[in-house]
């Protein structure tokens, strides 16, 4: 449970957001070597940046799973519904 409080380090992040960077102004210049038609440069060109562009974004989301947004976990009715199950281990009728 400590790694879920320990964010990822803060040059790591900015030297992820740079590489994304540099990957999104080089790959529409390979992908036309590589490719000789226009359409399908574009369009392998668009997949790569999307693909590793919502990866990023999906790590971070997932990096602080806790809080007020809509993919966050439910935390206070996690802890709600743990409460009631360690309340019936207090009934004089559980062993």
């Amino acid at each position: 449970a400590k790694i879920a409080r320990i964010p990822l380090p803060f040059p790591y992040m900015q030297t992820m957001e740079v590489l994304l960077l540099f990957h999104w102004l080089v790959t529409p210049f390979l992908t036309c070597m590589w490719v000789k038609s226009f359409f399908w440069a574009g369009v392998l060109t668009f997949m790569q940046i999307f693909f590793f562009w919502s990866l990023n974004c999906i790590a971070c989301e997932l990096e602080n799973p806790f809080g007020e947004d809509v993919n966050d976990l439910p935390v206070q009715e996690l802890q709600q519904a743990m409460n009631r199950r360690l309340l019936l281990l207090l009934r004089p009728g559980t062993q």
